[in-house]
């Protein structure tokens, strides 16, 4: 399973490579900085998992999944925060806690299909 990963942390963004790294069937397959370059890299690489900091400057992680959901319907987008507060979703996951038995609940959870092998070219 390809996964995009958007976080304005590069310490979270390092620390969330290993535990892709460590998990069987996934695979890091874009790391964003920002929502506007999450979209981006979503409408160009088409992944099957997107990992969304709901707190990013720009437009932010909610905005980037509602756009990532429009432009590519075929990523799973799952929002995560570290800061919960009153007016982040119910759904989004504690990125503290993320963990390689983490991500296999998310993918049982939401019967995501296998990994699609990319477009000559992109890998």
């Amino acid at each position: 399973m390809r996964v995009l990963v958007a976080d304005d942390s590069s310490t979270f963004l390092a620390a969330v490579a290993e535990v892709i790294a460590a998990a069987e069937g996934f695979e890091l397959d874009a790391i964003a900085l920002s929502g506007e370059e999450a979209v981006d890299l979503a409408v160009a690489r088409r992944p099957d998992l997107a990992l969304i900091d709901v707190h990013m400057p720009g437009i932010g992680g909610r905005q980037a999944a509602s756009l990532i959901a429009a432009v590519s319907p075929e990523t799973t987008v799952v929002l995560m925060t570290a800061t919960p507060d009153p007016a982040t979703p119910p759904e989004a996951i504690d990125k503290r806690n993320l963990s390689p038995p983490t991500l296999t609940a998310i993918r049982e959870r939401l019967t995501l299909r296998p990994s699609r092998a990319a477009p000559a070219g992109e890998r």
